[in-house]
């Protein structure tokens, strides 16, 4: 299902759903370059030891995140 078909069910703010759909804004610019380290595409980070160390540390907190969940749906309590 297309990404815009299945956000139109969902009642998300207006800036959220043009990060997510257009990478427009703040959000979006994170949405983008997190996609981008995901993919391996460096040159589409931004610039900066600071900048990709942050997104390293956000990348796999959130990776842990998803994989704790996961866990958690599928062998609760």
């Amino acid at each position: 299902m297309p990404l815009e078909e299945a956000t139109r069910a969902l009642a998300l703010d207006e800036d959220f759903l043009s990060a997510l759909l257009h990478h427009r804004g703040a959000a979006g610019e994170t949405l983008r370059q997190t996609l981008a380290y995901e993919q391996g595409r460096w040159d589409r980070i931004e610039e900066g030891p600071s900048s990709r160390d942050k997104l390293a540390a956000a990348y796999l907190e959130a990776v842990a995140w998803a994989d704790q969940t996961c866990r958690e749906l599928l062998f609760p309590g």
